[in-house]
């Protein structure tokens, strides 16, 4: 397999996103070559998420936010795709709400790292499991429902994943230095949106 396929459609570079990304996938154990991830990141998204989708293949129209069209282009995957947000009016509401604070400016853009940091290895945990052919995962019961988010195993394991890479000692000296790049860039990237 190939690279990482990262496609974004965020105001953060390329330069920056992919090495974060790489990290947080071999954090939580996944192997990162040959996965797509789409990374979307502007003024409207509050909140910094992600959603994982199992596969081998994905729609290239989909990647680069176009309809449907009759010649379709399949894009090889390992285990699946990644989408991540990258709530910027969260960091700007931070910025907004906390202005007492010595720097606010820089509270907010970290913040934002740790949040997206944390949201892509909980995701990339997720890509692991699909990896893994004998991970178990939650069935619908009878009804026809799922069980609840906090009850299905494979959040389970993403959630203590991404808490013994935070909490361990050797994940804490990296977490800083990898997340260097990206909260300048955001911080740029908020400086410059708060002067309008």
């Amino acid at each position: 397999m190939s690279r990482m396929k990262l496609y974004n459609r965020s105001l953060i570079p390329d330069d920056v996103l992919y090495p974060v990304l790489v990290k947080a996938g071999r954090l939580a154990g996944a192997r990162t070559e040959g996965v797509v991830m789409r990374v979307n990141g502007n003024w409207r998204n509050w909140v910094t998420h992600g959603e994982v989708y199992r596969g081998y293949s994905v729609n290239k129209n989909w990647l680069h936010g176009k309809g449907a069209s009759r010649n379709k282009v399949w894009i090889k995957t390992d285990g699946g795709r990644v989408e991540l947000w990258l709530g910027l009016r969260q960091g700007l509401s931070d910025l907004h709400n906390n202005p007492t604070t010595y720097n606010p400016l820089d509270g907010a853009a970290r913040r934002l790292a740790n949040r997206f940091f944390s949201s892509a290895i909980h995701e990339w945990k997720h890509i692991a499991d699909f990896q893994d052919r004998f991970a178990k995962f939650s069935q619908r019961k009878i009804g026809g429902r799922r069980p609840n988010w906090e009850d299905r195993p494979e959040e389970i394991r993403a959630c203590a994943t991404v808490y013994q890479v935070l909490s361990n000692s050797s994940g804490l000296k990296l977490f800083p230095e990898a997340l260097r790049p990206l909260f300048e860039s955001i911080e740029r990237t908020l400086f410059w949106k708060h002067l309008e």
